[in-house]
């Protein structure tokens, strides 16, 4: 599913573009937002840098996950 609550955006789920704040915002601020695991701000808010370590210390890769404020639903 392309956002944590399911298949279709939902501006009411997460601080992007759409709700129109253009900053961030407290984690908790969008609670239906979580995931059905309850991890929250997948979605919006701000990017996050994460990794993936394939066991070689010399082969982790970093990524930027989830979205930002100043993105719209397509972004």
């Amino acid at each position: 599913q392309p956002y944590p609550w399911g298949a279709t955006f939902d501006p009411a789920r997460a601080n992007s573009d759409e709700s129109g704040l253009g900053q961030t915002t407290p984690v908790d601020m969008y609670p239906d937002g979580a995931t059905p695991s309850g991890v929250w701000d997948m979605a919006g808010n701000v990017w996050e840098w994460t990794n993936t370590d394939d066991g070689d210390k010399s082969n982790t890769w970093y990524y930027l996950a989830g979205g930002a404020y100043w993105n719209d639903e397509k972004n």
